[in-house]
């Protein structure tokens, strides 16, 4: 089963990459929180 048989063309991704959004947390992976994380307020 290949692409042509789907009728589809495979095309590059974009976005970032999963590693990046790991290191974007403060201190590492396991470390810290991202900013949504912080937030408590139910309007978020």
């Amino acid at each position: 089963l290949t692409f042509q048989d789907l009728g589809i063309a495979p095309h590059k991704l974009k976005g970032y990459p999963t590693e990046y959004l790991t290191c974007y947390r403060k201190g590492g992976p396991s470390i810290g929180a991202t900013i949504s994380e912080r937030i408590t307020s139910p309007d978020f």
